[in-house]
């Protein structure tokens, strides 16, 4: 390989290896903003659970039967759901208690549009954190929501008013920043790379055509001067040499041996 397609293939090398620090900078960044929005999650969905289990026992310590206490919880909870609704740009609490063989919301949803209905069968294939938090897992899962959107979300039940709380977030929204940024490394080292190719052939090709012409310019003089000469490839043992050495030596190609 020439000395010019080395050092391209050696440009080439230098902005993949680039590319691959890039990549793998942004899934650590990724793998630890991930696990910051999970913890921050599970306080949230832990923090509503707290205050739903406060109310419940404050209406219970008032006297009031268990009917009336759900009653009382879901409207103070839709009363605060009404003035923030969620967080974020799609981050969302979600209320539910399972009535029968469906899982009931019991707050409006932030995002309708995703599904206008107020009621998910159980054993379907959405709602998947508020399913785990209703039959009393506590943690954090990745999976659909009410409306099939994967979502990254807190699940904590509250055994108290028997409810099932949800903090979720959709998981396009914690991608978002990290795909953009893989975007923008990959299309910044392709410039680079064109850039540097560009740059590269601009300044090796007048190098390359001075020094081929200066060799013919040399073989054209040794030729009139009837002047040889000889070289040899040391990694190779190869050795090449001029008609005009033949012709001086009085030899054949396969008798010169210098």
């Amino acid at each position: 390989m020439s000395s010019p397609k080395r050092l391209l293939a050696l440009m080439l090398v230098m902005a993949a290896v680039a590319a691959a620090a890039a990549g793998f900078a942004i899934v650590v960044l990724y793998d630890a903003a991930f696990e910051q929005r999970r913890t921050s999650l599970v306080e949230m969905a832990k923090s509503q659970t707290r205050t739903i289990n406060a109310m419940a026992v404050h209406f219970a310590e008032m006297g009031h039967p268990k009917e009336k206490v759900s009653a009382l919880i879901e409207m103070q909870l839709r009363r605060s759901h009404a003035l923030q609704p969620g967080f974020g740009a799609s981050g969302e609490f979600v209320l539910g208690r399972r009535a029968g063989d469906q899982i009931v919301f019991l707050l409006p949803h932030r995002f309708p549009e995703r599904d206008a209905s107020r009621q998910v069968p159980f054993n379907s294939d959405r709602a998947e954190p508020m399913r785990r938090a209703l039959m009393g897992d506590s943690g954090t899962t990745v999976g659909p929501d009410y409306g099939g959107v994967p979502v990254l979300a807190a699940h904590e039940p509250s055994s108290v008013a028997n409810l099932g709380i949800v903090a979720k977030v959709d998981m396009t929204e914690i991608r978002a920043p990290f795909v953009q940024a893989a975007t923008v490394s990959a299309l910044g080292a392709i410039i680079i790379f064109i850039l540097g190719a560009a740059l590269f052939r601009r300044l090796s090709v007048p190098i390359v055509e001075d020094l081929e012409h200066t060799i013919a310019r040399l073989t054209d003089e040794q030729r009139i001067a009837h002047v040889g000469d000889w070289s040899r490839d040391y990694r190779t043992g190869k050795l090449t040499s001029s008609d005009e050495a033949y012709r001086i030596f009085g030899l054949k190609p396969h008798e010169f041996h210098p």
